[in-house]
């Protein structure tokens, strides 16, 4: 629980409803870490609470430890059925489905940190179904019960040109002009591509400053969407590419996407490929992204008579990544070269 004992009543459009409260059940997960000679280790026993700084730790002799997070590796959970069908639907492309499935986890779910996880993959399959408006209440509604949460990586933003529906623009506009800081880098993100894009420039240029490292990292890589085309190639290379080198791990898909696509514009392809490549391979859930990451790639290697390379990576598009349109655009490609075989 948080200082103030919070117990968020969760209910998104009548869906459902559930509580951030209740007592700790004994669980066995398995944790990997760094010992003390940066090698790693398995500890099996009981998460009792795992923040951004803390994981709290009881081990299957009794003992209660701290562990500084930094040397945390990985987490495993005991996880319940629904829970790890959930994960299924989210790593197959089902996001309904798992939204579902994750729904029921969390309503079976009595370790508060767990809940914050499966709260986190909601939001994120609400971004992967495009519907924005839910997984952004979701998402502040995680950060109000744990607002240094882990689980920022989760904030619903776009990094492609974006018009978003009458609804959620209203909303972006609401959380724009009222919001705390994370709302309105959320709401400035959903507007950049709109006729509201002077006032969300003007909050991103605001959010630069804030006192969340988080908040003011994202909103200068989002003003990068407003800079593609003008952006020299020496400012890609050397202080795009080390700004996004300095942000949480979790935070660059979309700074990489980004550097990427500029530096297509500069004719950089092997570097534009590089960038691209990292969002698939290391965050593959933002499927959208991930996909164009994909396409792009492909698409100027074979602009670039690398056409065997090109092939392969549309048909890992396809593969990998087939409910987006991206995929379609790769069918098509594909098809095209066929033809002509």
């Amino acid at each position: 629980m948080t200082r103030r004992s919070l117990a968020i009543a969760f209910c998104l459009f009548g869906s459902f409803l559930v509580l951030f409260s209740g007592r700790t059940v004994t669980a066995e997960d398995r944790v990997v870490l760094l010992d003390g000679d940066n090698r790693e280790i398995v500890r099996r026993g009981e998460v009792l609470d795992y923040s951004r700084e803390t994981l709290n730790f009881r081990t299957s002799q009794g003992r209660e430890i701290k562990i500084p997070a930094a040397r945390v590796i990985q987490v495993e959970p005991a996880r319940s059925e629904s829970h790890r069908l959930a994960d299924q639907h989210f790593a197959a492309g089902e996001f309904r489905q798992a939204q579902d499935a994750y729904r029921a986890a969390f309503r079976g779910e009595k370790r508060t940190w767990v809940r914050r996880e499966i709260l986190s993959q909601i939001v994120k399959s609400y971004t992967n179904s495009s519907n924005y408006r839910a997984a952004g209440t979701t998402f502040l509604l995680l950060l109000e019960e744990d607002p240094a949460t882990r689980h920022f990586d989760a904030i619903p933003l776009v990094w492609k040109p974006f018009q978003p529906s009458q609804a959620v623009a209203k909303v972006a506009q609401d959380w724009l002009a009222n919001g705390a800081a994370p709302a309105k880098l959320i709401g400035a993100s959903w507007l950049l591509s709109t006729s509201s894009r002077s006032a969300a420039i003007n909050v991103l240029q605001q959010l630069r400053r804030d006192r969340d490292r988080r908040v003011a990292q994202l909103a200068l890589t989002q003003l990068w969407r407003t800079q593609l085309v003008t952006t020299r190639k020496d400012i890609v290379l050397h202080e795009w590419t080390r700004t996004a080198s300095v942000m949480p791990f979790e935070l660059r898909g979309g700074p990489h996407y980004l550097i990427g696509r500029a530096l297509r514009k500069h004719g950089e392809t092997d570097r534009s490929v590089l960038e691209l490549m990292r969002v698939p391979i290391q965050y593959a859930w933002m499927r959208d992204v991930a996909a164009e990451s994909i396409w792009e790639a492909a698409n100027q290697l074979e602009q670039n008579n690398r056409s065997t390379q090109a092939l392969r990576l549309y048909r890992e598009l396809v593969r990998d990544f087939p409910e987006t349109m991206s995929a379609e655009q790769a069918e098509q490609r594909l098809a095209k070269t066929a033809s002509r075989d």
